[in-house]
């Protein structure tokens, strides 16, 4: 409930990797429960918003987009990094 499409947040497993949240729901092509689409500030990710052929979200290109639980991210007001700064 906490987490919103539109929320600024980082993957608690690379600090460098933030990004907004695109999409909040289930996806049965992964399994039980609540996933988080993010569309990633840099090309950390494993996707581009979609999986298996359905478009969950548009990430433009490979990379920029990942699918991770809830508890893999911390919401909050994150700005945008550049991995070239």
């Amino acid at each position: 409930d906490s987490i919103k499409v539109g929320d600024r947040c980082k993957l608690l497993n690379n600090s460098a990797a933030r990004g907004e949240v695109k999409f909040v729901g289930k996806i049965m092509d992964l399994g039980v429960g609540y996933y988080v689409g993010i569309l990633l500030d840099e090309p950390y990710g494993n996707s581009n918003g979609s999986i298996k052929g359905v478009t969950y979200f548009q990430a433009g290109s490979d990379k920029y987009g990942t699918f991770v639980r809830p508890d893999q991210i911390e919401v909050g007001d994150f700005p945008v990094l550049d991995i070239d700064d």
